[in-house]
């Protein structure tokens, strides 16, 4: 049987986390045919700081994801600081060690979640991103367009849930 193969980075915003704790997350994953072969996820909370909660070879099926994701804790924080959360999905998470498998050509996917406006600059996170190849998306929470967000996207088709 045919399996996709990806690579799913989670970026989850504190504020978006605080409203709708794990939701979208999880009703993303229950979706996906998740595996060491198939599709891997990692996932990171941004807050003052970001925090890496799993790694892509840190859960090798759909249930045990889901049940990392109903564990996270919420971190609080004033801040929302996504580009150093982008900053660390490139520096932490695309390597082998974390289970990235970008030289195998296995492509590489950000879906970041977030409900306000990035505390910090995005513009070398979104770079680094770029020159990694990966693809990325957002849902925002609320009827806030973020402006950054165009920009970290690369598109002008940004809309809001």
């Amino acid at each position: 049987m045919w399996k996709p193969r990806l690579a799913l980075y989670a970026l989850l915003g504190v504020m978006a986390f605080g409203l709708f704790p794990n939701l979208e997350a999880q009703d993303v994953i229950k979706g996906l045919v998740v595996g060491k072969d198939a599709i891997r996820v990692a996932v990171v909370l941004y807050a003052d700081n970001p925090e890496t909660q799993f790694y892509l070879n840190s859960h090798d099926s759909k249930e045990n994801i889901l049940t990392a994701i109903q564990g996270i804790q919420y971190p609080g924080g004033p801040e929302a600081n996504l580009g150093a959360a982008l900053e660390e999905v490139t520096e932490s998470l695309l390597g082998p060690d974390a289970g990235g498998r970008a030289e195998e050509g296995v492509p590489q996917v950000l879906m970041v979640i977030s409900a306000g406006q990035s505390s910090d600059d995005v513009s070398q996170g979104e770079r680094a991103l770029k020159q990694a190849s990966v693809y990325t998306f957002g849902l925002a929470v609320g009827d806030l367009i973020l402006p950054n967000w165009k920009l970290l996207l690369r598109t002008d088709r940004v809309c809001a849930v």
